[in-house]
């Protein structure tokens, strides 16, 4: 999909569109249904046109207990032969102050409409999106030659929801977009300068104008915050669009120590955005860390210039005993709509650019500056006092007091919780080029061992693991667990002869790479997967074949992610050691059933689970990855945790060399903005980690937390994860406040434990 903006779809196109419904008659209006006639409306408008003189409006109040949960509208399309067509384009107008969240069904006659093809848009406040879906994602089931249904909605909105629509296009190859006429665009003029933004704006700057008035007169900072929309404009602050984002700005003006710049933190929980959105950060005079050794703990140093941009930005951190400092620049991937709901279409921080010492700061942007610090193993306990100065050149822009206590106990060089996670070496090689050898794999291993990931992949099929690269990690003590091989034979009614050829060819291979893996002294870490994703027509498949493994190699637990929700309690399948269920399908109580009969059962997510349920999606909050590898874990206790891919970049032909806003396609499953991927690649092919990754490790650091203070004492209250942190897989904090408060209360239970002889 692509989303153009109105200077760019002002060319003529270049042959007639095949425009569906343009709503300029009251005839198109009454085609169209309304799931909840008592609240929400459907009408024709004479604003927002972008075909003739008049749009549609659809407007649902915000969402209550007892209300439509669903405010929906829908159309059986008049033209339902869309075979000939590739692109299906809406204009859509958000007019409201607030971000809006639309999605759409397609589908034909015979397949329900929730079975069909789904898109959902993000739309910024005040702001006109033409959205176009290329008809070619439709999925395979879904008839072209039969589309039945076109069916909008929205879930339980948080305020008022209007969107006016128009224009809805079918397009075939070669046809341009029609052009937005002179009238629309006067539309959107007056929309911006309506008086619930200008109003509210020029309120929060007056509210404000006792503490900007300390200010020089002269100060650029003065002017570029002066109570007209014009000089707002002029800054250029990006993401000031309402009323909302004008009184952050603000407040965080008066609050800085400078006039031209605001300089603040934030947790290396959240995600900062550099424009478009008021970023969410803190304006303070002083930075308190706190790791145990051997660990990494990182916070974010933010800069808004106000004035004028900012050249060769960067950090310096005075020298601390016994804890090293480096700095990355916070790198930024372009996203576009993907099939879930998001906050935000447009620029978001992932990459950490480590190639970067220092970065250029456009005025108006916010950029992020990620400080990591990691404690050696032999650093002395306790509290170490240090500076950090954030500077342009030789200007200093803001110095912080850092406070840096280092506990007295050190989190384990590999994973506290086995995982079973797929680098696909294929893509790494491909974008390093030439440069791609034994060393420089030596190092994407290396880098992943310090996040805590092993060297595999769960999809092993006919090529051996990497012996040498597992034997030196597991002589560092930092291997954990790699898949033997790849095990499914898949085809439900294949002849027995086959099958059993098959298993024959399989176990053959399976008992040769075991012989190696004892000769390397690491076959206590194997394990083998299969039977990926398989539904209960497989299950006497998945035993014959598993009861097979299990008589050739009886030493070594066979994992699946096969739906059976039992975990082979209540099937054929007995002969399955690991059951890995995705998130929402753990059942803590059959689990506790499965453990009893000597099972095993770990947790997965791939491109699903969505909201409410914690993912790792570019879009959503940095937090979650924690949360799910530490206090959800400590929690529910799976005994590990499964992830398909982590090095997927198939829409990226070159790495990242530049930045901090980079050209990086965090597109990696389809539309899905970083599923199977949680790294990039950099100069020279090297790895590149992310904010996601930075998180997934401090995620599983914590949990080493959990796991030393249960060894200590088994029954310490600090064990329980507070309400306030996770309440349940679909309600948890986005708080990293919360977080750290739980994580210092189980460190400072392992140093009393320790210190009362508790070792």
């Amino acid at each position: 999909m692509r989303i153009c903006v109105i200077a760019l779809l002002l060319a003529a196109p270049l042959r007639a569109a095949t425009i569906l419904y343009d709503f300029e008659t009251d005839e198109q209006i009454r085609t169209w249904r309304i799931r909840s006639a008592a609240q929400d409306t459907f009408e024709s408008t004479p604003q927002f046109a972008t075909s003739g003189k008049r749009s549609a409006a659809f407007r649902s109040p915000k969402w209550t207990t007892g209300m439509e949960a669903w405010p929906a509208f829908e159309v059986k399309p008049a033209q339902r032969d869309w075979s000939h067509s590739s692109t299906l384009l809406i204009d859509l107008v958000n007019p409201t102050t607030q971000y809006q969240v639309l999605s759409l069904f397609i589908s034909d006659s015979d397949t329900p409409f929730r079975q069909g093809f789904q898109q959902t848009w993000t739309m910024a406040p005040k702001a006109h999106l033409r959205a176009e879906i290329d008809l070619g994602r439709l999925p395979g089931h879904v008839d072209r030659n039969d589309i039945a249904i076109l069916h909008f909605f929205m879930t339980r909105p948080e305020h008022e929801f209007v969107v006016h629509l128009d224009q809805i296009t079918l397009l075939i190859d070669g046809e341009s977009a029609p052009a937005i006429p002179n009238s629309f665009q006067a539309d959107v003029q007056a929309m911006l300068a309506g008086p619930d933004v200008i109003g509210p704006i020029k309120a929060a700057l007056a509210d404000a104008r006792e503490h900007i008035g300390k200010l020089p007169i002269d100060s650029p900072a003065r002017a570029a915050l002066a109570d007209n929309l014009k000089a707002i404009s002029a800054a250029p602050l990006h993401w000031l669009r309402t009323p909302q984002q004008a009184a952050r700005i603000v407040a965080l003006a008066t609050r800085s120590g400078t006039d031209d710049v605001i300089v603040g933190t934030a947790s290396a929980a959240q995600k900062v955005l550099p424009r478009d959105v008021p970023p969410e950060f803190a304006v303070t005079s002083s930075i308190a860390m706190a790791l145990a050794r051997n660990e990494t703990e990182s916070v974010q140093v933010v800069v808004v210039p106000l004035a004028a941009s900012l050249a060769d930005v960067h950090v310096t951190v005075e020298p601390i005993d016994g804890v090293a400092v480096d700095m990355r620049v916070v790198g930024y991937v372009k996203t576009d709509h993907p099939p879930y709901p998001v906050s935000h279409v447009g620029w978001w921080p992932d990459p950490l650019l480590d190639f970067m010492s220092a970065t250029d700061i456009a005025c108006g942007d916010a950029q992020a500056l990620w400080v990591r610090y990691r404690a050696s193993k032999d650093a002395a306990p306790g509290t170490r006092k240090s500076c950090m100065h954030v500077r342009t050149g030789d200007r200093t822009l803001r110095t912080f007091d850092v406070d840096v206590r280092v506990f007295d106990f050190a989190v384990p060089d590999a994973s506290p919780l086995p995982t079973a996670m797929s680098f696909y070496d294929n893509f790494a090689s491909k974008l390093a080029g030439d440069a791609w050898n034994d060393a420089l794999k030596q190092q994407w291993a290396d880098f992943l061992a310090d996040y805590y990931i092993d060297y595999d992949n769960i999809y092993l099929n006919s090529a051996a693991p990497d012996w040498d690269i597992l034997k030196r990690l597991n002589d560092q003590g930092r291997l954990v667990a790699f898949n033997l091989r790849y095990y499914g034979h898949h085809k439900v009614d294949e002849a027995d002869d086959v099958v059993d050829g098959y298993i024959a060819n399989l176990t053959t291979e399976m008992r040769a790479a075991y012989s190696r893996a004892k000769e390397l002294g690491i076959a206590d870490k194997a394990y083998i997967y299969g039977f990926d994703e398989r539904r209960p027509d497989h299950f006497p498949q998945l035993q014959r074949v598993v009861a097979a493994i299990k008589q050739a190699l009886p030493d070594v637990p066979v994992m699946t992610t096969t739906f059976d929700q039992s975990f082979g309690q209540n099937t054929v399948v007995k002969a399955i050691d690991i059951w890995t269920p995705l998130t929402p399908r753990y059942d803590a109580a059959r689990a506790a059933e499965a453990r009893r009969a000597g099972k095993q059962v770990w947790w997965y997510i791939c491109v699903g689970p969505r909201h409410p349920f914690a993912n790792w999606f570019v879009e959503y909050p940095a937090i979650e990855a924690r949360l799910l590898m530490g206090a959800m874990t400590a929690k529910y206790r799976p005994d590990g945790f499964l992830y398909y891919a982590i090095s997927r970049f198939p829409n990226n032909d070159k790495p990242i060399t530049t930045g901090p806003f980079t050209e990086w396609n965090p597109a990696s499953f389809g539309p899905n903005n970083g599923d199977g991927s949680l790294l990039c690649s950099g100069p020279g092919g090297k790895p590149l980690a992310t904010i996601r990754l930075e998180n997934f490790r401090d995620g599983l650091e914590d949990y080493a937390y959990v796991k030393q203070l249960e060894a200590l004492d088994p029954d310490h209250p600090a064990l329980a994860v507070p309400a306030d942190v996770v309440r349940s897989m679909t309600d948890f904090t986005h708080d990293p406040a919360a977080l750290y408060r739980w994580r210092n209360a189980v460190a400072e239970a392992i140093t009393q434990s320790r210190s009362s002889g508790n070792r």
